[in-house]
C-alpha cells in the first residue's frame, strides 16, 4: 500500500496564501492542498485585493532589488500575470537617495536598466501634468522606464483560478479558530462549528492573524 497524501491547509487567499497553494501543488502534485477564505475569490478584505500595486525594482535595500528583478520576470512573461501588468515606468520624487542606491546595487548586479536621474525642472518638463504639485524639499527625481503596475485584484483572481485549474480546492467559507491538540496545529473550526483537520495548517492571514491565535482551541 502507498502512503497516504500528504494535506495542507492555506488559511487566507491573498497573495501570501495564494502563490503558497500554487506553488505547494506545483511542487508537491500528489499532495492535497486547501485553500481557505471567508468569501468567494478574490476576497475584497486582503491586502492584494486593490485597483493597481506599483510593480518596480527600485529600491534602497539590495536584497529586494534581487527578489523584485526575479519578479519582474515572471510579470513580464507568465500568463498569470502578464495581461495584468503594465509597464507604463515610474517618476519618484525625493529627498534621501533612493534613486542613486538603486543605481549603485544595479551596477553590484550586473542589471541592466533603462533608468535616470533628472532634475525637478526636466522632470516637469518631461511630465507636464505633474508640473503644479508640491515639489517641496525634492532635490532629484529617479525615472526607472522599466517600472510599471498591475491590476491587483484581477492578477489575484487569475492567480488563484490558476492555483484551482491545477488541483487546490478553494473553500469560502469563515474560520473562527485554529485547532491545537497537544501543541500541535491539527486543523480549523468553522464558525458554524465544523471543524477541518490537515497534517500541515499554513496561516496566511495578516492582520487576522492574531486574532485567530488569540482565539485558538486548545486540547
Amino acid at each position: 500500500m502507498g502512503s497516504a497524501q500528504e494535506t495542507y491547509l492555506i488559511v487566507g487567499a491573498g497573495l501570501f496564501g495564494a502563490s503558497t497553494a500554487l506553488h505547494l501543488k506545483r511542487s508537491s502534485p500528489s499532495a492535497i492542498v486547501i485553500l481557505l477564505d471567508r468569501t468567494p475569490f478574490p476576497c475584497p478584505y486582503g491586502a492584494a485585493h486593490d485597483l493597481n500595486k506599483i510593480i518596480r525594482a527600485g529600491y534602497d535595500d539590495i536584497f529586494y532589488v534581487k527578489l523584485a528583478l526575479e519578479a519582474l520576470k515572471l510579470w513580464r512573461s507568465d500568463p498569470i500575470y502578464q495581461s495584468h501588468y503594465h509597464e507604463c515606468g515610474m517618476l519618484f520624487s525625493e529627498y534621501w537617495g533612493m534613486g542613486r542606491a538603486v543605481f549603485e546595487h544595479y551596477k553590484t548586479i550586473g542589471e541592466g536598466f533603462e533608468a535616470e536621474m533628472t532634475t525637478p525642472e526636466a522632470a516637469k518638463a518631461r511630465f507636464p501634468m505633474f508640473k503644479d504639485g508640491n515639489w517641496d524639499d525634492v532635490r532629484e527625481n529617479f525615472f526607472d522606464a522599466r517600472a510599471g503596475w498591475a491590476d491587483a485584484a484581477l492578477c489575484l483572481r487569475s492567480l488563484i483560478q490558476t492555483a484551482i485549474d491545477e488541483g487546490v480546492t478553494y473553500k469560502a467559507v469563515p474560520v473562527s479558530t485554529i485547532s491545537i491538540v497537544q501543541g500541535t496545529c491539527t486543523g480549523v473550526r468553522f464558525e458554524d462549528g465544523q471543524e477541518l483537520k490537515a497534517d500541515h495548517v499554513l496561516l496566511c492571514t495578516g492582520a487576522q492573524t492574531a486574532k485567530l491565535l488569540d482565539r485558538k482551541s486548545v486540547v
